[in-house]
């Protein structure tokens, strides 16, 4: 790769399950989910969605941002 560019690659799964060679290669870091008012705010923020019901959608999905986009798109229609 050119100087100054990085590789970034995502997964659910438990590191163990990658294979020696990609376990080498990476650098792990593992991120914490958005709290619910930060969620909450990017969605209302990023799609129009009103902050209370962007509120509620963020506490029904615990973090987890794809959850809730699909919530907050099911509601907006």
């Amino acid at each position: 790769m050119k100087p100054g560019h990085a590789f970034l690659g995502t997964t659910n799964l438990g590191l163990t399950s990658l294979t020696e060679r990609l376990q080498t290669r990476f650098q792990s870091v593992r991120l914490q989910p958005p709290d619910n008012e930060s969620l909450a705010a990017f969605l209302a923020r990023r799609w129009g969605g009103p902050i209370t019901i962007t509120r509620q959608i963020a506490e029904g999905a615990k973090g987890h941002v794809r959850a809730a986009m699909a919530d907050l798109e099911m509601w907006m229609g």
